[in-house]
């Protein structure tokens, strides 16, 4: 069961805004590492994953942490980590509950969530960069992209080889339809008016 938290800042200029580190500590009884991404639940907190929107809305990466206790970073420099990689961009994993990783996720479903660029090899910078869901994108080479959800893509009735655009289904055109090297009537002059 969760008790009450502490959420500080540490450092200040005056000159061009808050340059410090946010801090959150929770009283939780808990198994976490430093390094491991955080994300609240009801009631309580959890590692994070970049498998679901639902559980890759993180709230921070764990700076320390005892069986009753965590501090974890929500923006700023994180301390006392290890195994990083000076100047890389890390990532919540989308396989790993709470890692850290290199690897941008690629399953449609999963959050590509950054997290934290490593200023050395066992600290870095908490980053609050929204995430953005991985959508369905199933079209066929060749074929024209047409968005079939909100988040995912498909083939349009549009095919297109070298040198030729083929439309597979109905064609309905406002305006002037224009074009050249034509002989007779256009294929597009007989779509459309039908003789």
């Amino acid at each position: 069961m969760a008790t009450p938290f502490t959420y500080s800042t540490v450092g200040f200029s005056g000159f061009s805004g808050y340059a410090g580190t946010s801090l959150y500590t929770a009283v939780y009884n808990n198994s976490f590492s430093p390094g491991q991404v955080i994300y609240r639940t009801s009631g309580g907190y959890a590692l994070a994953q970049a498998n679901s929107a639902a559980t890759s809305d993180a709230i921070g990466v764990v700076q320390s942490a005892n069986a009753t206790s965590f501090t974890a970073v929500i923006n700023g420099v994180v301390t006392g980590l290890s195994g990083l990689t000076d100047s890389y961009q890390y990532y919540l994993s989308d396989t790993v509950p709470g890692l850290l990783t290199t690897t941008v996720p690629t399953a449609v479903g999963s959050v590509i969530k950054p997290m934290l660029i490593a200023t050395g090899a066992a600290s870095g910078i908490v980053v609050e960069f929204a995430g953005a869901v991985i959508g369905s994108s199933t079209g066929t080479s060749g074929y024209h992209a047409k968005w079939t959800s909100g988040s995912s893509l498909g083939n349009s009735l549009v095919q297109e080889t070298s040198s030729t655009v083929t439309i597979t289904g109905n064609l309905s055109a406002t305006g002037s339809v224009n074009g050249s090297g034509f002989t007779g009537k256009s294929m597009i002059y007989t779509m459309v008016f039908g003789t």
